[in-house]
């Protein structure tokens, strides 16, 4: 699987959302050091959208104020 993520960076632009909390994302990043050849990486816990109940969950309108839209071949 990793192999294959990789492989996609030459053909389009890579991201990861997780829901993991903010207290594992360090760890989570540290155990897997390829996460920082993606484009982009973000874990809810850390953008502060990791409980539902309190705060708005990450959706398709705010990820593309936060990223951009997306690219031609999507």
């Amino acid at each position: 699987m990793v192999t294959y993520v990789q492989s996609l960076r030459d053909v389009a632009e890579v991201a990861l959302l997780s829901n993991i909390p903010s207290g594992h994302a360090d760890a989570f990043l540290a155990a897997r050091p390829w996460l920082h050849d993606l484009h982009h990486v973000a874990f809810s816990g850390k953008i502060k959208v990791a409980n539902r109940t309190q705060q708005p969950s990450l959706t398709a309108s705010s990820a593309r104020r936060t990223y951009g839209p997306p690219g031609p071949s999507e």
